[in-house]
């Protein structure tokens, strides 16, 4: 009897908890559709380091309005490539994130995103972003601040050596 009125008493606490958030509240991110390119500001990059307390490191290599990054997760269970084009301060970019030491469907995760070049307070570049899953729209959001200073290195972040499929940058 015990069992049952904790296992109760769970399922109401967990459903009050979440119903709040699956309403949503505030002010969302435009629409993938509705970001428009500016230039970007005067003396800035995509090339170079940004961090993100889950995400890690996210190393960016741009050439020719292509760029290509990859960043291994803060935890080390996952690493992750991305390709995409740059157009003004705005990438629009496909993803896929590889957990390590799992083999089959459920070890790659695939998607898109886009992240948009901005100075922030006080004034440091910034990615502000958004990805999806899948097919899924732009749900999770994925805002990094970039490592003055750092110098990219995607060949850093590797899965298994030699198995990577992400094109380099030629030069690099």
């Amino acid at each position: 009897m015990k069992l049952v009125r904790t296992l109760a008493l769970c399922s109401i606490v967990s459903t009050s908890l979440t119903i709040p958030f699956v309403a949503g509240c505030g002010p969302s991110k435009p629409a993938e559709s509705e970001v428009v390119s500016k230039a970007m500001p005067e003396g800035e990059a995509w090339s170079g380091v940004y961090y993100h307390p889950v995400f890690g490191h996210l190393h960016l290599e741009e050439k020719d309005g292509t760029v290509v990054g990859r960043w291994r997760e803060s935890d080390k269970g996952k690493w992750g490539e991305l390709v995409g084009t740059a157009q003004g301060n705005v990438i629009r970019y496909t993803w896929k994130s590889h957990r390590y030491g799992i083999i089959g469907p459920a070890a790659t995760t695939e998607g898109k995103g886009y992240f948009v070049y901005v100075i922030g307070k006080p004034k440091f570049p910034e990615l502000e972003g958004k990805y999806g899953v899948g097919d899924l729209s732009f749900e999770g959001d994925w805002h990094c601040v970039k490592q003055v200073g750092k110098v990219p290195d995607i060949q850093s972040i590797t899965g298994n050596p030699g198995t990577a499929e992400i094109p380099l940058i030629e030069g690099q």
